[in-house]
């Protein structure tokens, strides 16, 4: 009797012993996981060690690096972590030129700006020497000395951005061959688009009804007029 009794006691103080060791072990491992914590928050949010350092822009070409990294505004030597993206963003995309951004936080020390400028759908005469681009928004973005290729010039106000926007839906919606003849535009309101073509101008009127507007327009090229209107494509006159 007192033998087994001997063997319980043992037993259990194995037991006890065993606890404690387990105990021990996940003391020091919650111990090693809470110093690694505090190291890593040091690491990436307190220390400079990877903090920003260099910024880089991408895909500019009508904004200039600088006035891109100026509009972005990053502080220098803050943690990367703590770089607010959205606001850098929303600052870089109030420079007229860009359409979209996207920043990237690329580790251990750059912010990455991948910035999509705006595409010329017309250009406006500025005088006679300069033009400003539109995009298909009718947002004004650049001022330039000729116009890109394929770009038309627009005669019409950069402060009314609907008719410019209407007069960029129309370019845009045009057959290739037709789009290809028109060599300018005005456009003093937003029904009173006309499209110059070699030898014949065409009173288009609204942007609406373009697709009928196109077709009406190339059958009546066939009959050497020189002025078209299709502002009611239904009732077209030519001239």
């Amino acid at each position: 009797m007192t033998g087994r009794v001997t063997d319980l006691t043992g037993t259990l103080d194995l037991r006890r012993r065993r606890r404690r060791v387990t105990l021990a072990r996940r003391i020091a491992l919650g111990v090693v996981a809470v110093a690694l914590a505090v190291a890593m928050y040091w690491l990436v949010a307190i220390s400079d060690v990877l903090a920003v350092r260099r910024v880089v822009v991408q895909g500019n070409a009508l904004a200039t690096e600088d006035a891109v990294v100026a509009a972005a505004a990053v502080p220098m030597g803050l943690p990367l972590v703590w770089v607010d993206t959205q606001a850098v963003g929303a600052r870089v995309a109030q420079l007229p030129a860009v359409a979209q951004v996207t920043v990237r936080r690329d580790w251990p020390n750059t912010v990455t700006l991948q910035v999509t400028e705006r595409s010329a759908a017309l250009g406006v005469p500025q005088g006679s020497d300069a033009f400003t681009l539109v995009d298909v928004d009718g947002v004004a973005f650049s001022t330039v000395a000729t116009l890109p290729e394929g770009v038309v010039p627009v005669t019409a106000s950069l402060q009314n951005q609907r008719v410019l926007r209407d007069v960029a839906t129309v370019l845009s919606s045009l057959p290739a061959d037709l789009r290809a003849q028109v060599n300018a535009v005005t456009a003093p309101g937003p029904d009173e688009i006309v499209l110059t073509l070699p030898g014949v101008k065409v009173t288009w009127g609204s942007a609406s009804d373009t697709t009928v507007k196109a077709q009406v327009t190339k059958a009546l090229l066939a009959t050497k007029a020189t002025t078209i209107d299709v502002s009611s494509p239904s009732h077209p006159t030519t001239g």
